[in-house]
């Protein structure tokens, strides 16, 4: 099907709506808040032009389709009927019921070291739940990353700071067209904060300077309420290339009112950017405000469907904002997540070196950050505890672990795994029957079926019921001692409460 046609098979936009239709639109749309999630402002400045204009620019937004949306690993989208793509949309992760993107920010190339990415968010969605995720990552962090997709140098395993592996991937396959060395860079940038946290990153966006800026500005610029001043004497002057002196005040006046700034792009860039009066993680922090206030601006503006509004976020997204997402459809199909998501269901965190956070400082060879650990376990297992697993979050069966072994302490080292995963753990206790292999028991196979799929796959086993003639010649018999996870023993815990049953056996050892 020419690609005209499906651009205007898409919903009719704003300005071909019927005035009554228009005003239930704002309506739903200030009701909910547009998308919903820290990440909204740049789903905005990606959704907005893509999305809403398909069937009035036709051949000019696939221009600027094919300059913001890189290849990802996903379908070709552009093909079939109409009723064939709809049930092609189905967005990297939502059927696992989780969609992380990987959000970058960078200078470009008028910047000095133009492609080092100082702003780094993961944003995660749960489809599931509607709710969503941010968690800033600091660019001083080191981690381990695959230069693999190198086409010339060294190409293994290299340590390095995460903010330099979109500029040594560009530079290691400059040889190549600029789609492919963006699809390089990505699938490296994806695969090492992937592995580094344990999580699938499903997709990437990256915008600079340029592309925050004018986004800023095309939205009539944002309220910013800092809670305290911020000075720095050595803010970077991109035209004399030397400093310049910053000063925003922010906290209270005299009158104890709030200090509050309409800020432009240039500024808004400035409060983001700015860190050697303060610090990355302070910065990480400002960022997320930043993107909260694009979000709620964005929220109240009355012409953001209108033409020119529209024209000029084409323009920003051509030339400034770039991403593996498979197709406009699949933009829409997040947007539409977006529109599900409550605002005070967002969480915000940020990777830090504060006492009770993850990172350390290391001054050996220039300023690095490490993982405390450093085997990154325990940043691992707080990604699990914010990024959960929706389904299982949302069926929330009761599951009690019984070690079937000799060995001691395996059912509170499975109980620990599951409950780090979101799992929720009834209680813990050992099996008069030994056994062999890892058995799952459900009350009724079928009824709880993603977490009774999740935990097959976990476990590599089928599930069998608990009057089972395979594993039980009789009607399954609790523990008479059954402990919850801080030790203390449970009292009057019957059969029916409970929907698995997981007997640890020696292959799990």
């Amino acid at each position: 099907m020419h690609l005209k046609k499906i651009l205007s098979n898409l919903e009719k936009p704003d300005y071909l709506l019927k005035e009554s239709e228009k005003n239930n639109e704002q309506k739903f749309v200030q009701k909910n808040s547009l998308f919903g999630s820290a990440i909204k402002f740049f789903l905005i400045l990606i959704s907005s032009a893509l999305v809403l204009t398909a069937g009035f620019f036709g051949g000019r937004i696939y221009d600027t389709y094919k300059k913001v949306v890189q290849k990802n690993d996903g379908i070709n989208f552009f093909s079939g009927t109409e009723e064939e793509r709809k049930e092609k949309i189905t967005l990297n992760g939502e059927g696992s019921g989780r969609i992380n993107i990987l959000m970058l920010g960078y200078g470009g190339e008028d910047h000095e070291g133009g492609y080092l990415t100082d702003t780094i968010m993961i944003g995660s969605l749960d489809p599931v739940n509607f709710t969503a995720t941010a968690l800033s990552i600091p660019r001083d962090l080191t981690i381990n990353y695959d230069q693999s997709f190198c086409t010339k140098g060294y190409q293994g395993k290299r340590e390095g700071k995460i903010n330099e592996i979109y500029p040594v991937m560009r530079e290691c396959n400059r040889s190549l067209k600029e789609e492919e060395i963006e699809e390089r860079a990505n699938k490296t940038l994806k695969n090492a904060v992937g592995n580094f946290l344990d999580i699938n990153i499903n997709y990437i966006v990256k915008i600079n300077f340029q592309g925050f800026v004018d986004g800023i500005d095309a939205i009539g610029g944002i309220k910013v309420c800092p809670e305290q001043t911020l000075i720095d004497s050595m803010y970077p002057n991109e035209k004399t290339h030397g400093y310049q002196y910053l000063k925003i005040l922010g906290g209270t006046d005299a009158n104890g009112e709030q200090i509050c700034h309409q800020m432009d792009g240039e500024l808004a860039l400035k409060y983001a950017r700015s860190r050697y009066s303060t610090s990355d993680f302070d910065r990480a922090k400002r960022q997320q405000e930043i993107i909260m206030a694009g979000k709620e601006k964005v929220s109240q503006i009355d012409n953001f469907l209108s033409l020119s509004f529209i024209e000029k976020m084409l323009d920003i997204l051509g030339e400034n904002i770039k991403t593996d997402f498979e197709s406009i459809e699949h933009i829409k199909k997040l947007a539409e997540i977006g529109l599900k998501i409550n605002s005070s269901t967002i969480a915000t965190h940020v990777l830090s070196n504060s006492p009770d956070s993850f990172l350390v400082d290391d001054w050996t060879n220039g300023y690095h950050l490490y993982p405390k650990d450093r085997s990154g376990k325990e940043i691992q297992k707080f990604v699990k505890t914010i990024f959960d697993e929706p389904f299982i979050k949302k069926e929330n069966a009761k599951i009690l672990v019984l070690n079937g072994t000799n060995i001691s302490g395996l059912a509170g080292t499975m109980s620990e795994i599951l409950s780090e995963n979101g799992y929720n753990i009834l209680g813990i206790a050992t099996s008069e029957e030994k056994y062999n292999e890892t058995i799952l028991l459900a009350k009724k196979i079928g009824v709880k079926k993603y977490t009774e799929g999740f935990l097959e796959t976990r476990l590599k086993t089928e599930t069998k019921t608990l009057v089972s003639a395979e594993v039980m010649p009789t009607e399954f018999i609790l523990p008479k001692t059954i402990y919850d996870l801080d030790g203390k023993i449970l009292e009057k815990i019957s059969i029916s409460e409970i929907d698995f049953i997981i007997i640890v056996g020696n292959d799990f050892v």
